[in-house]
């Protein structure tokens, strides 16, 4: 009986160590897609970011956004 309790232990124990390193490498991996994300955002904004093309396209949307005629106005 007790040979069992003691197996039952290590057993308990492997699985926490392999948990722990589970954890471990998790962390790990979402920290280096954190920072590579970043990077790629960072060369987006660079790319897109204070181009006349792009602000002119963005003005020019958000303006027929706010000019675009209403169809359906509920008459007070």
């Amino acid at each position: 009986m007790t040979v069992i309790i003691y197996s039952d232990c290590c057993f308990f124990w492997q699985l926490v160590e392999v948990e722990e390193e589970f954890v471990a490498m998790a962390n790990s991996d979402i920290a280096q897609l954190c920072a590579e994300n970043i990077l790629l955002w960072q060369q987006f904004l660079e790319a897109f970011s204070c181009k006349d093309p792009v602000h002119q396209h963005l003005a020019r949307h958000h303006h027929h956004l706010r000019v675009r005629p209403v169809l359906f106005q509920s008459v007070p």
